[in-house]
């Protein structure tokens, strides 16, 4: 335990941060930068199935008793080229955001503590993937270190769409989306129609929401990715993974999409909320209905919904680049590996050499995160 004025440091392990849920999914809920990825409705789940053996720790801050900042992080590893070792964000491959909790109450005190407590607790090289550059965690804590004279650098940049609210559907399609690309989803729409009636249902509670959850599954297991054995429900872990973390209960809020045709299920959409944000974290569509662009046509009816009903003030696409949903989607956020190394001893050329490293790590994680559909 380190103090720092009126805030304090401590590392847990898995079992101590189960104790604290209820301060833990406060944090998440009311965090500076909403990150669904380490909100405990979501990041238990994979602790207690597919990640159940890794060792992870949590960098924990606390104001009075109250929990205002949280990282979960792994041990330095041997990393090459260079072989130095850092301390990393833990992440999956199914996590596509690592950026910490940190309260909205005094964010860059926040950031200030763990930054400090960061070098005892992980040692003297860091990476933090996956953050939003210029986000308000971003800037806290690149602030933080600025301010400590660590060097810092962001490594791995690259592009994801982002949706905000602000107008309707059909201001935003008229606008945002060529006329062309308008002249073809119609096409789509009118093929699938001349099969059956075409019907959009959105669940996010109940048996409503357990079934939705379980024709998504179904969906994916059923095409290229079933095939391949990297759907969810090729594994027991990852399907109980998706069975705890895809509900709407403890703290969670997860809504599911379904384009049907004739009532039967052709294209799932799944989004896990944290905060005011929708994460958009899976998809899956019938392969029979690919050249009518069933995925695509589910797209935009969710699109319709957020921007007429505004059920949520952004949604997130959690892709790792380029992605079919940048044609609906105007927004881009720049998303990067936030690197910094305390250490005395030629700290920019560690930097460089983490550098090297993530760019080689990001394209091997885009590879095997194509081949299990994930982007």
């Amino acid at each position: 335990m380190l103090q720092y004025g009126q805030l304090e440091t401590r590392v847990l392990g898995r079992t101590e941060m189960a104790g604290i849920l209820p301060s833990w999914q406060q944090l998440a809920g009311s965090a500076a930068e909403d990150n669904v990825y380490y909100s405990p409705a979501y990041a238990m789940p994979l602790l207690e199935t597919v990640a159940v053996k890794e060792d992870v720790r949590f960098l924990t801050v606390w104001r009075e008793g109250a929990l205002a900042g949280m990282l979960p992080f792994v041990r330095p590893r041997l990393s090459l080229p260079g072989l130095t070792m850092r301390a990393r964000a833990w992440e999956t491959l199914y996590t596509f955001n690592c950026t910490p909790l940190l309260s909205r109450q005094g964010t860059d005190e926040v950031a200030r503590a763990m930054i400090t407590a960061a070098r005892q607790a992980g040692g003297p090289d860091w990476i933090l993937p996956c953050l939003r550059v210029g986000g308000p965690a971003h800037a806290a804590l690149t602030a933080a270190l600025s301010q400590a004279e660590v060097v810092h650098l962001d490594v791995s940049t690259f592009r994801r769409a982002f949706l905000q609210g602000g107008t309707d559907f059909e201001t935003h399609m008229n606008v945002a989306v060529g006329s062309k690309r308008r002249r073809e989803l119609g096409r789509n729409r009118r093929k699938l129609e001349e099969l059956g009636a075409v019907t959009h249902e959105a669940h996010l509670e109940g048996e409503g929401l357990a079934r939705a959850v379980e024709a998504f599954l179904e969906l994916e297991h059923s095409g290229w990715k079933g095939r391949k054995g990297t759907a969810l429900a090729c594994g027991e872990d990852t399907r109980q993974f998706a069975l705890r973390a895809f509900k709407s209960d403890g703290g969670a809020r997860t809504r599911v999409d379904l384009l049907l045709l004739d009532g039967k299920p052709v294209a799932a959409g799944v989004i896990v909320f944290c905060g005011a944000t929708g994460f958009t974290v899976k998809g899956a569509y019938d392969e029979a209905y690919s050249r009518q662009g069933v995925g695509l046509l589910l797209e935009v009816e969710i699109l319709k919904s957020f921007l007429n009903e505004r059920w949520a003030e952004s949604l997130d696409s959690a892709t790792a680049g380029e992605h079919v949903i940048d044609m609906l989607w105007p927004g881009r956020m720049e998303v990067a590996d936030l690197a910094f190394s305390f250490s005395a001893i030629a700290p920019r050329l560690r930097i460089d050499a983490h550098e090297r490293a993530a760019n080689v790590n990001r394209r091997l994680r885009s590879t095997v995160k194509q081949l299990l559909g994930m982007d």
